[in-house]
């Protein structure tokens, strides 16, 4: 049973992305919509458990918010720009290597025996993975050689719409996908500090989430005002029925966090950390079959295997966690 329930947060974490761009809506109101989400959850979460009330615990999780909130508004441009497949693999795969990495330096861990070598072959395993999902394959003329379109980025609106009077249309798809990979790189920066920031200060995670959340909220207010989003025009777009529907995948995250930390009581941390990397898979597949994000014929024989890869290096991650020594 606890094993199945620790299933859960990977469901929900691989099935945010999916739902902000089924939804509908711009980057800008899905950033507010999963903030607001996640506060709504954390509200509920202090009304049954309670806040934690120390003075270096609230300005700790506060800031810590604050990483979130900077990481889920460059993670949600990056969906934007090229795609929920393309983002996933490389951030997970990114946030394991830096956290298992700074899990050494900081905290000493992999001191068993049979630790470190598990867990250096599981870190192999995950840039192999990371290199095999986020390979492309060369355009030739548009078309691969087996008359497969090439894939290009998520971007509805990389290409101007012809018509009448309209001006000649203009691919800004590369410069788009260099964009979104700068984001995804600087999103996962900031998702490695969030839990290194907790556990440093040994911040209750549950307790403290309502200051969390309050900083996510803030800056998901702050980063969605139209003068940081110019690109997506003038007007203030935020107050809408999309920015209400994203609010969903925000409670989504604030549960699957609720639950990840329950279930790791019962499963143990390794366990439960590994299972809750299995959203990659959910991520990549719904990104591709769900969102309609083109792939090649061999591009997604390259994505299915680095997904494999990915999963077992993540588990080869929690078996070493599992080996250490006390």
């Amino acid at each position: 049973m606890y094993f199945a329930l620790a299933l859960v947060p990977a469901f929900l974490y691989g099935s945010m992305g999916i739902i902000l761009l089924k939804v509908g809506g711009d980057a800008r109101q899905h950033t507010l919509g999963v903030a607001l989400g996640s506060f709504v959850s954390a509200t509920v979460l202090a009304l049954v458990l309670g806040l934690d009330t120390d003075s270096t615990s609230i300005l700790v999780a506060f800031c810590a918010g604050i990483v979130v909130g900077l990481a889920s508004y460059l993670q949600i441009s990056a969906f934007h720009k090229i795609g929920v497949s393309r983002v996933m693999p490389l951030t997970t795969g990114g946030q394991l290597l830096g956290i298992s990495l700074l899990g050494i330096l900081l905290f000493g861990e992999w001191l068993g025996s049979a630790a470190l070598p598990v867990g250096l072959v599981g870190l192999a395993l995950i840039i192999l993975g990371v290199m095999l999902t986020s390979w492309q394959q060369k355009p030739t003329g548009g078309f691969d050689e087996g008359g497969d379109v090439v894939a290009v980025p998520y971007d509805p609106v990389a290409v101007a719409a012809p018509g009448k009077g309209s001006p000649t249309p203009v691919d800004t798809r590369p410069k788009q996908l260099v964009s979104g990979l700068i984001d995804t790189g600087l999103s996962t920066l900031f998702y490695i500090a969030f839990p290194i920031i907790i556990r440093y200060w040994e911040v209750d995670p549950l307790r403290s989430f309502f200051y969390q959340a309050f900083g996510i909220l803030l800056v998901g207010f702050i980063v969605s005002f139209p003068f940081f989003t110019k690109q997506l025009g003038r007007v203030d777009t935020r107050w809408s029925k999309y920015t209400l529907a994203a609010m969903i995948p925000g409670g989504m995250w604030g549960l699957g966090v609720v639950i990840m930390q329950f279930s790791q009581v019962k499963v143990g941390v390794a366990v439960g950390f590994s299972l809750s990397q299995l959203s990659v898979i959910i991520a990549t597949f719904g990104g591709i079959w769900i969102l309609g994000e083109k792939r090649t014929r061999k591009e997604m024989v390259a994505i299915s295997l680095g997904v494999v890869v990915l999963v077992v290096g993540a588990l080869l991650l929690g078996v070493a966690k599992s080996l250490d020594v006390a």
